[in-house]
C-alpha cells in the first residue's frame, strides 16, 4: 500500500505524521499494532514508581556504584520528555498512555525539590536572578520523584531542559482529548522554562544562561560556561515551528547561531558549544565532533533552510556523509551504525536511529546510493538487535551495543545491557515515521 499521511492534530499546527507502507489507518491516529508496541514500552519501563525509569534490566555489568544508583533508580528528564511526547501522540487511543501521562502530570503538578534553579546559582552566568517564575530542572532525578544526592552530580543541564520545554508545549497545545487539567500542568512547566530557555536559544548576553557541562563549579571562570547552541533548536522548534513561519526572525537568528559553530570551526562539522567570555561573547568553540548535533540540525530545520543559509546545495550531503565516514562503526564487515564521536568502537542505538531518520530526509531530496545503503545497513542492524532482545515487539534496545560500560566522550558513561528508554522510544518513533524534534510531525 502506498505511504499515506494523516493528521495527529496535536499542537497549534497540524502534525502530518507519515505512516508505513503496511499501515492502512484512519484518523484515530493509530494502527492497533502501534498501540500494542507503545503499551509494551510503557509496561517495560513503568515499575510502579512515580515516574518511569530510564533503564530496566540486568545490572550485573555495571561496576561503578554511582552509575548503578542512577541506572536502577533514575529517570533522565530527556528520556521523560520522549515518553511525554509518545503518550501525547497516542492519548486518544491508549488507556496506558493516558495513565502514564496522568502520572507524569501529577508529578509536575506539585512543587518538588527537583526544580534546581529558580534564582541565581552557581549553574548560571551571570548569577543574577532569573525572571520571576522561571527556572530549570535537574537533568536526572529518581523515579520516585526526588533529587539525587549532590555527590551524584545531578545538575541542571541545558539539553534536558530544552527537551522538557518541547514536550510541555506539545501537551499544553494539544487539540486531541487530553484533558484541560493535564494541559494546564504542562503549560505551567513551559512557563517555568520558557523565558530562560529562550534566552539560551537566542544567545542574548544580557540574559542568564545555563552551563552545558556544569561540573567543577567555579563561577569566576567564565570559560567553564559553555553555550550549547544545538540543544536549544529543540525548544524553539516547538515554539517557532519547523519552517519558521511563526516567527521567521527568531528562527533565522537561531539557525545562524547554530551554523556559526560550523563557520567558526576549522573541522568539517558543527561545533557543539562554545566557551563564553564574561560579557557573553564567544571566546572559543568546542570542536569535538558530536555525531548527534550534526543530524539534529536537519530534524529541526530541514534541508532547505540550512542550504539556503549556507548558499550551498551540497552542504547537507557533505556534512552527513562526513558523519558516516568518521563515526560509522563496522559489524561483521558491514558498517552498521554510528558512535558518539569519531574513533570509537561502540554503536549508539539512540544516535544511530536519529541519523537514520535524517538520512531518510536527505535521500528524499537527493537520492544517492551511499544514503540508501547507509539506511538499510543501519536499520538491518537495529532491527536484528531488537529482535534478539524483544522477539515479539522488536522495539526494546539498550543504550549502545557494548556489553561493558564505555565513555561516550561527552562526560557520561554508557549503561550496558539494560534496556534504555531513550533508545527504545527513538526506535518506536522511527517505526511510525515520527520526528520527535519537529512539531509538525513526520518526515
Amino acid at each position: 500500500m502506498p505511504q499515506q499521511s494523516y493528521n495527529a492534530m496535536l499542537g497549534t499546527t497540524t502534525y502530518n505524521v507519515r505512516v508505513g507502507n503496511d499501515d492502512a489507518r484512519d484518523f484515530s491516529f493509530i494502527n492497533p499494532n502501534d498501540i500494542e508496541i507503545l503499551e509494551h514500552i510503557i509496561d517495560t519501563f513503568d515499575t510502579g514508581s512515580a515516574l518511569p525509569h530510564s533503564f530496566v534490566g540486568d545490572v550485573t555489568a555495571i561496576t561503578d556504584p554511582a552509575m548503578l544508583t542512577i541506572a536502577t533508580q533514575g529517570i533522565n528528564i530527556y528520556d521523560l520528555s520522549l515518553m511525554i511526547k509518545a503518550c501525547g501522540l497516542y492519548y486518544d487511543s491508549s488507556t496506558k498512555a493516558q495513565a502514564m501521562l496522568q502520572k507524569i502530570s501529577d508529578f509536575f503538578s506539585v512543587p518538588v525539590n527537583i526544580q534546581a534553579v529558580t534564582t541565581g546559582s552557581e549553574w548560571l552566568y551571570p548569577t543574577s536572578p532569573l525572571p520571576s517564575g522561571q527556572g530549570y530542572y535537574y537533568s536526572t532525578i529518581t523515579a520516585n520523584g526526588t533529587a539525587f544526592s549532590a555527590d551524584l552530580s545531578q545538575t541542571p543541564r541545558s539539553g534536558e531542559n530544552a527537551w522538557l520545554l518541547s514536550a510541555a508545549y506539545m501537551i499544553a497545545n494539544a487539540t486531541n482529548t487530553i484533558p484541560g487539567s493535564i494541559k494546564t500542568v504542562f503549560s505551567n512547566v513551559a512557563s517555568t522554562l520558557n523565558t530562560a530557555t529562550s534566552a539560551l536559544a537566542l544567545i542574548n548576553p544580557a540574559n542568564s544562561y545555563i552551563r552545558t557541562n556544569p561540573d567543577n563549579a567555579d563561577v569566576t571562570n567564565h570559560a567553564q560556561f559553555m553555550r550549547s547552541v544545538m540543544e536549544h533548536c529543540i525548544s524553539y522548534a516547538s515554539t517557532l515551528g519547523s519552517n519558521g513561519s511563526n516567527n521567521s526572525t527568531q528562527f533565522n537568528m537561531l539557525l545562524g547561531n547554530i551554523l556559526a559553530g560550523y563557520v567558526s570551526n576549522a573541522q568539517p562539522w558543527i561545533a557543539t558549544s562554545a566557551n563564553m567570555n564574561a560579557d557573553g561573547t564567544v571566546d572559543s568553540w568546542w570542536t569535538q565532533l558530536s555525531a548527534d548535533v550534526q543530524y539534529w540540525l536537519y530534524l529541526v530545520f530541514g534541508i532547505d533552510a540550512v542550504e539556503t543559509y549556507m548558499s550551498d546545495t551540497a552542504f547537507s550531503n557533505r556534512m552527513l556523509q562526513n558523519v558516516w565516514t568518521m563515526c560509522g562503526v563496522t559489524r561483521n564487515g558491514v558498517k552498521s551504525g554510528i558512535s558518539y564521536t569519531n574513533g570509537q568502537s561502540m554503536i549508539s542505538f539512540e544516535w544511530t536511529i536519529g541519523y537514520i531518520q535524517t538520512l531518510k530526509i536527505l535521500n528524499a531530496k537527493y537520492p544517492n546510493q551511499w544514503i540508501s545503503d547507509a539506511i538499510s545497513q543501519q536499520e538491518a542492524y537495529v532491527t536484528g538487535y531488537a529482535t534478539n532482545l524483544d522477539p515479539i515487539y522488536k522495539v526494546l534496545l539498550p543504550y549502545c551495543d557494548s556489553d561493558v560500560s564505555v565513555d561516550t566522550g561527552f562526560g557520561w558513561m554508557t549503561v550496558p545491557k539494560m534496556y534504555s528508554l531513550a533508545s527504545t522510544l527513538w526506535n518506536f518513533f522511527n517505526k511510525i515515521n515520527y520526528n520527535a524534534m519537529d512539531p509538525n510531525g513526520g518526515f
